[in-house]
């Protein structure tokens, strides 16, 4: 890991090697310890340590940028030197919005001390009780254990200078009964949190419940439960297309003419919280701007959006420490919340008369972002529900549903909320499980 001393130095040497007008550089920094298994068995047990640095000059309104993965000095000056090379073939921007001023910045020990002395060998044990789970029950088990120490490292030529170390982790599981396959997830800060057992057991009564056959839903509108892995492909969409401040101001998203308005079922409120202890904590953004908790929507009605400093600029407001990096750029939410119910994933399958059960989603894209209408199609566990009971494992399906009105036909919420990725790894997310009624799907897989 690099540490804070470290990360300043290689930071202050690339402001000083840039005679740009404004500079900015991004440090980042990944230990991952990462064990993958299949067919009952470890096949790899890695570490990967990588590093970025980002170097983004404004001179004489032409941005240039430059990205490289080496650390020593001459590196770190090439860098500059490319960033200001490219910078010169760029043609000028007159409205090009000044990089940020430095502002404060709370401190937050990221590091869990359970996580990060965890061994190879204490990886592998973890593994392996998911494995003897699906040996003793007959079933294959597959999957991946990552474990991630991170550092993110922020500073521009107009005094911001911020760093953060932090680490979480992630199990991943599925158990083949044959062609029958089961999924589940788990994700924390804390490996002491996660039960491994617990997850592989998830995941096996999935691929060994109604194992005989699956079959051939009608297809339509059905009530549907999510699980929350599900959720978060269902929230993927309006979270990257639509709760961010550009997209706002150019009309692209349904949040310019819904402010104020009632969007979403009253059961739904979605906020960003980077300080949510059960999230991955993250103090500032790629910017070096500190992250504010942001109200989206508010018991279904459109509140608020997040900015980066150049959106938040243009709209006359303070941006809300939302800046991404990379490519893409502009702003994104990051540590997105839907506030739980009080239900459960058993009572919700208890007050289903006919439907859906849905373990996770695979392939999802939006083809139309206005209306967010998305699809994609089942995996790992879809089910059929009737009188309360599930009662039949079903082929896979393909939705196609608008996001707005599926959050406005919520029906139930869990109390638990987890904490997950989307199928993406867009966002990682703090959701409940979650009942839609009359959930829209238009077509049939032949597994």
């Amino acid at each position: 890991m690099i540490q804070r001393e470290q990360a300043e130095k290689i930071l202050k040497t690339v402001l000083a090697a840039s005679t740009a007008d404004e500079t900015q550089v991004i440090l980042r920094s990944e230990d991952l310890s990462q064990t993958r298994f299949n067919n009952n068995w470890i096949h790899q047990h890695l570490f990967r340590e990588t590093y970025s640095v980002e170097i983004k000059v404004v001179d004489q309104n032409r941005v240039g940028m430059a990205t490289v993965n080496d650390l020593d000095e001459a590196a770190l000056k090439k860098g500059v030197a490319d960033a200001l090379h490219n910078a010169s073939f760029v043609k000028a921007n007159p409205n090009l919005v000044p990089m940020p001023e430095a502002k404060p910045v709370l401190e937050i020990d990221g590091i869990n001390q359970n996580t990060l002395n965890l061994s190879d060998m204490d990886r592998a044990d973890l593994v392996a009780s998911m494995i003897d789970v699906a040996k003793e029950n007959s079933v294959d088990a597959s999957g991946s254990f990552a474990n991630e120490l991170s550092v993110l490292a922020v500073a521009n030529s107009k005094g911001v200078m911020t760093y953060h170390a932090g680490n979480n982790l992630r199990i991943r599981s599925i158990m083949a009964n044959g062609l029958q396959t089961g999924y589940s997830e788990a994700m924390s800060t804390d490996v002491e949190a996660i039960d491994f057992v617990a997850v592989a057991k998830d995941a096996l009564w999935k691929s060994k419940l109604k194992a005989e056959e699956s079959i051939t839903l009608d297809l339509g509108s059905y009530d549907t439960i999510f699980e929350p892995q599900a959720v978060a492909d269902l929230l993927r969409f309006p979270g990257y297309i639509a709760f961010n401040g550009q997209s706002l101001a150019d009309g692209r998203s349904f949040m310019a003419k819904a402010m104020g308005q009632k969007i979403f079922d009253e059961k739904v409120t979605v906020i960003d919280d980077a300080y949510e202890p059960r999230h991955v904590p993250m103090p500032f953004d790629a910017e070096g701007m500190p992250k504010e908790k942001v109200v989206i929507i508010d018991q279904g009605v459109a509140k608020g959006v997040v900015y980066d400093h150049a959106s938040a600029f243009r709209a006359g407001k303070e941006t809300t420490g939302h800046a991404t990096a990379g490519r893409r750029g502009g702003a994104s939410p990051g540590h997105l919340i839907i506030a739980p119910g009080n239900s459960s994933i058993e009572e919700m399958i208890k007050q289903t008369k006919r439907g859906v059960y849905v373990t996770r989603f695979h392939y999802t894209h939006c083809p139309e972002p206005m209306q967010i209408i998305a699809t994609g199609t089942t995996r790992d566990g879809t089910f059929l529900i009737e009188d309360g009971e599930i009662v039949a494992r079903l082929k896979n399906l393909r939705f196609t549903d608008s996001m707005l009105r599926v959050f406005a036909n919520v029906d139930s919420l869990s109390q638990e909320q987890f904490l997950v990725k989307d199928w993406w790894f867009t966002f990682t997310m703090l959701v409940p499980a979650m009942k839609i009624k009359d959930f829209t799907f238009t077509g049939n897989t032949t597994f």
